[in-house]
């Protein structure tokens, strides 16, 4: 019989039986999710207990991802090691290889630019966003602008995860709406402290005379500030204030 439960009549006379066993063999199947993304080596039938390996391929321009099955994940590794123990089916999956695009933004000065507006490719990040990914290989363009600089377009080749470096240069001809950014500057004329206020932080604030000379320079970070002027000559003077929207200026008196 080839069951493994035999009944059967005793004869009138002894009788031997043998049972004869044999070992299990069990058929493993693996496939890749899409035949155009990679392949697959080790499918077969095995013996029960001997070591089974599935080796995933990626075509060019593919990543293996995981092993999965029944939708489950198994495992991640590209060769995939097992005994056999009982019949399987399993799925290699791949996905088209993307990159990571990283852009450091900065000043003449070397200095980073916060808060600057990055379009990759026709996709605007939030501002201060500098990081593009899930990107698939190509030439991509982009437009960094920022208030008080001139835009910067460009383009850039992606073959691998990258880090792009871009200098913005300083817009002095920039002008805005007065509308936008509003100063509150008092006392006017000052004697021995001057405040400044703004709708906006202030990034930085910088205080000229009437030949255009700097004589006063703070990075404000804040939206009030308090100057000591009893140093000052008699005189008019400019403020110039820096906001991450841009820039205004205004003029004081300062008296004696």
């Amino acid at each position: 019989s080839g069951d493994a439960d035999f009944d059967f009549t005793m004869p009138a006379e002894d009788m031997t039986l043998i049972a004869v066993f044999g070992i299990n063999v069990y058929t493993i199947t693996a496939e890749p999710n899409d035949p155009a993304m990679g392949s697959v080596a080790g499918s077969g039938e095995y013996e029960h207990g001997v070591e089974v390996e599935l080796t995933a391929i990626p075509e060019p321009g593919y990543d293996f991802v995981e092993w999965t099955e029944d939708g489950n994940v198994v495992s991640v590794e590209l060769v995939y090691a097992f005994p056999a123990e009982e019949n399987r089916e399993l799925v290699a999956n791949f996905a088209l290889t993307t990159y990571t695009v990283t852009f450091n933004v900065m000043d003449e000065d070397g200095d980073l630019i916060t808060e600057a507006i990055i379009t990759f490719d026709g996709v605007e990040n939030a501002p201060g966003d500098y990081v593009f990914d899930n990107l698939i290989s190509g030439n991509y363009h982009y437009k960094i602008e920022k208030a008080g600089y001139f835009t910067v377009e460009d383009e850039v080749d992606v073959e691998e995860d990258m880090t792009v470096d871009v200098t913005l240069e300083e817009d002095d001809t920039f002008v805005i709406d007065p509308i936008d950014i509003k100063l509150g500057i008092y006392p006017n004329p000052a004697r021995e402290r001057l405040f400044v206020e703004s709708n906006l932080l202030m990034e930085e604030l910088r205080i000229l005379d009437l030949n255009g000379k700097v004589i006063y320079t703070s990075n404000v970070g804040a939206d009030n500030h308090e100057i000591d002027v009893s140093g000052f000559n008699t005189g008019t003077y400019f403020i110039h204030v820096v906001t991450s929207e841009g820039m205004a200026n205004h003029s004081v008196q300062v008296v004696r």
